[in-house]
């Protein structure tokens, strides 16, 4: 009986490891054949070339690769074994000489890319302050303008009327549908886009048979505004981390500084800004042209 239970248990582990054996090679295969890691290699963008190669050209050891784009994928993993022959494969697909006068122009060439990122840092650091300056006076005319823009009115029938109005004036300046409609309350759907704009309009009653109208502009957030110098320097911070890890300088700064480039290089921010304030500067204009 232990005997049989003995052998079960032997059984059971070679099982396992062959198990974990074969699950492993899945994970990670090692290329022993010259043509299949020709193959392989001419599968890497040529942008990236240079990096992954910089990452393994003095590689004494097998050498595991993780091929796919800058996004990390995992579609085709694979273990160099370092030999010779295998090297100079290498080198020959990367179509990179290793001459030590050209890579040491590379490396150069790379060093100067690196100064130019960190004069784009100081560059964007300036744009960013000019930008928020600019964006701050344009949101105090704004503030000023919505802290003008309700209408007063007096008696049930010309408050009905001003809020009659008030959905027309809505209509007329929204691209957002009317969800709701009461005596008190008027509001369209919420914008997804970031050039929608929606509304929302109260009638707020005061003494005796007094009201007051005022709107609120909806749309969506702009991230634009919540830009900070932090924010920036930190972005800077991740692409020299992702440059370190073998992501091409040009690729790298591609993906993580789309944001704060459209930010600090168009005027969409201020163009709303200063849109929403004309709406808020007409709406009580529109309403006394009308009672």
């Amino acid at each position: 009986m232990n005997v049989k239970f003995f052998l079960i248990c032997i059984v059971s582990c070679i099982l396992v490891g062959c198990a974990g054996s074969a699950e492993k090679q899945r994970e990670f295969r090692v290329v022993h054949d010259i043509g299949e890691l020709d193959r392989i290699l001419k599968r890497i963008p040529e942008d990236t070339r240079y990096d992954l190669y910089h990452r393994i050209y003095k590689f004494e050891k097998p050498v595991r690769i993780i091929l796919g784009r800058e996004s990390r994928e995992t579609e085709d993993p694979i273990i160099i074994p370092y030999n010779y022959e295998f090297h100079e494969k290498f080198k020959e697909v990367m179509g990179i000489s290793t001459d030590k006068q050209n890579l040491l122009k590379l490396k150069e060439t790379e060093k100067q890319k690196l100064l130019k990122l960190k004069e784009a840092e100081k560059q964007n650091l300036i744009r960013l302050k000019k930008f928020r300056k600019r964006i701050g006076k344009l949101l105090n005319i704004h503030d000023e303008m919505k802290g003008k823009s309700s209408v007063i009115c007096h008696g049930d029938v010309q408050c009905k009327k001003l809020f009659q109005l008030t959905q027309i004036f809505i209509i007329e300046h929204s691209t957002q549908k009317i969800q709701l409609v009461t005596d008190t309350v008027i509001e369209t759907h919420n914008p997804s886009d970031y050039d929608d704009i929606g509304f929302r309009a109260i009638k707020m009653p005061l003494d005796g048979t007094k009201s007051r109208v005022s709107i609120t502009i909806l749309s969506t957030r702009d991230d634009c505004m919540f830009l900070t110098p932090e924010r920036v320097s930190n972005q800077y911070r991740k692409i020299e981390e992702m440059i370190e890890e073998g992501t091409s300088i040009e690729l790298a700064r591609s993906i993580m500084l789309m944001p704060e480039r459209t930010c600090l290089k168009d005027e969409k921010s201020s163009s709303r800004i200063i849109s929403h304030s004309l709406i808020y500067e007409n709406f009580p204009l529109y309403m006394e042209s009308r009672l």
